[in-house]
């Protein structure tokens, strides 16, 4: 862990270039079979690199039980959410013109909060709309794949879920250090 913050921050500079250099050839390349589950299996890597070192962080300063417990909270609300959206048979697809607005509104909210108003109440409130925010990409995206998305476009259902989750994860995840950090 301390080598991935010293000599070796360069691979988490490597494992973010890679990530959005995957995640764009597979918007690019998503119907052309072997290439696509390729980069979606590097796309992976890079990812979990990412998410890997900070949970890493996190369990080398004690708190790796609460790196477990984001992991529960997050599967949980993950599979209870996709749960409700297959068998209530609601379509979400509404959320697709709020969604990007909302994410524009905390990606402000949470740059004026890091650069003006650093609380503990603002560091909390932005994990909470972040929270928020990806459970309602979570139904949105869920509901997408079952009512919209065709039968090929597997790779992009499994990128926007994956994503979501992630998110999702880290939100839960830093929503339950910030009142430990102080």
């Amino acid at each position: 862990m301390v080598w991935t913050y010293t000599d070796g921050a360069w691979t988490r500079l490597a494992s973010f270039v890679g990530t959005l250099f995957f995640l764009i050839s597979l918007m690019c390349y998503k119907n052309r079979h072997p290439l696509n589950l390729i980069l979606l299996g590097l796309f992976t890597l890079s990812m979990s690199y990412l998410v890997g070192v900070s949970c890493t962080a996190y369990a080398a300063l004690g708190y790796s039980v609460v790196v477990v417990e984001a992991l529960a909270i997050t599967s949980l609300l993950f599979v209870g959410l996709t749960m409700f959206v297959m068998y209530s048979k609601m379509d979400f697809s509404f959320l697709g013109m709020v969604l990007p607005v909302l994410f524009l509104s905390l990606l402000i909210f949470g740059l004026f909060t890091m650069l003006a108003f650093d609380s503990f109440a603002m560091r909390q409130a932005y994990a909470l709309g972040g929270c928020l925010l990806f459970v309602l990409y979570i139904l949105y995206d869920t509901s997408m794949i079952i009512h919209h998305l065709e039968y090929d476009d597997y790779v992009l259902g499994a990128v926007e879920l994956y994503l979501d989750f992630i998110n999702l994860f880290m939100f839960v995840l830093q929503c339950l250090m910030t009142g430990r950090r102080e």
